[in-house]
């Protein structure tokens, strides 16, 4: 399963959670959050928040390291059920 299909089905389990939970709250809220992912994944990471409807921006790519941080921005939803998801993915 490639990184962008494990993201993609834990932010629609996070999404389905929620929404038995809690208020989605209003429809046209805006969010925005930090991420650091492998270099080698923000490709994905990019594909998977396009076919939710979010932008990301490569805000920095830490040299020396394998990492890129990225800022994403959309509905409030889900770009905070990625902030959440992500932080569940192996950092190896």
């Amino acid at each position: 399963m490639t990184t962008t299909q494990r993201l993609d089905e834990m932010l629609a389990r996070w999404l389905e959670g929620h929404a038995g939970t809690r208020s989605p709250g209003r429809a046209d809220a805006v969010a925005s959050a930090i991420v650091t992912v492998r270099n080698d994944n923000v490709g994905q990471l990019e594909a998977l928040c396009g076919r939710w409807g979010m932008r990301v921006k490569r805000t920095d790519v830490c040299p020396g390291t394998p990492w890129t941080v990225v800022t994403v921005e959309g509905r409030a939803l889900p770009v905070r059920g990625l902030a959440k998801v992500a932080r569940m993915l192996p950092r190896t």
